[in-house]
């Protein structure tokens, strides 16, 4: 059994939901915590934003249309009750939502660690900061996921990056992959050339 809005398919919640508070509007200049919920979705074959749902390995995400989050921007999502974590892309916008509440990829609700059924997770929101993107973590994440076909890349953080005397970048990643036989990390390295783009030297590794 499910509530359902268009285009939106939401777990079965046994209980009468809450009423929600909104919160002031989170400054986009400033990186603040804040708590909030999360049900989930499928998606649907169009988004407000033009985004597939199946951006970034499904770890995608909808908010409110007057949320301080935009279209193609990650926020962290962390269930506190598992400690898991993950970096989603907001692909779509949902009419009245607050800023604390958000719709989840069914795949990425998964990712924390809960449990569909239970239909609404109490998780912690934050926007990902420039300084903890780099510029090729979507790029070597496709490349983890093709490498662990049978797993689930749920995320990854950018650890830094250092420049060498050659002009190239190197960038280093920890990518969070999740099986059926439990949780692991791999390390991903990418060295390029930050004008052209050329990539010189990549390296995977399970850590």
């Amino acid at each position: 059994m499910y509530y359902q809005q268009p285009n939106y398919y939401y777990g079965y919640y046994p209980y009468p939901v809450p009423a929600y508070r909104v919160p002031e509007p989170i400054p986009t200049d400033e990186i603040q915590r804040i708590s909030g919920e999360a049900t989930w979705t499928m998606g649907g074959e169009s988004t407000k934003c033009g985004l597939s749902w199946s951006t970034n390995n499904h770890m995608t995400v909808a908010v409110g249309n007057n949320s301080p989050y935009t279209c193609g921007q990650r926020i962290r999502v962390r269930n506190p009750e598992t400690g898991k974590a993950i970096n989603a892309t907001v692909v779509d916008t949902v009419h009245g939502f607050p800023n604390n509440r958000i719709n989840l990829h069914r795949r990425a609700f998964e990712a924390l660690g809960a449990n569909p059924n239970q239909g609404i997770l109490h998780i912690e929101i934050e926007p990902v900061r420039d300084e903890e993107e780099g510029r090729k973590g979507e790029y070597l994440q496709e490349i983890v996921q093709t490498a662990f076909s049978q797993a689930n890349v749920r995320g990854y953080d950018f650890l830094g990056k250092t420049e060498d005397t050659s002009s190239f970048v190197t960038e280093n990643y920890n990518f969070f992959v999740q099986t059926n036989e439990g949780d692991y990390s791999v390390r991903g390295t990418v060295s390029f050339h930050p004008e052209s783009d050329q990539i010189a030297a990549l390296n995977l590794e399970i850590i």
